[in-house]
């Protein structure tokens, strides 16, 4: 987890992995506190945990 301070507010910045092992670096900017960049960093990553957007094409060629 990297919050880090930018001027008066908050940003969170890391790197994770979508479901099909590709690495991505995401970056949000604007909050008040350090505690709420970081629960919004959790938030994200509980969520591409559980979300498998995949179409038909790219399910049938990795199959």
């Amino acid at each position: 987890m990297a919050a880090t301070r930018d001027g008066k507010m908050w940003r969170c910045q890391f790197y994770y992995k979508d479901w099909q092992g590709v690495s991505h670096k995401k970056n949000k900017r604007g909050f008040k506190t350090k505690g709420e960049a970081e629960q919004w960093e959790r938030n994200f990553l509980q969520q591409q945990q559980k979300n498998l957007d995949i179409n038909f094409e790219n399910f049938v060629h990795i199959y």
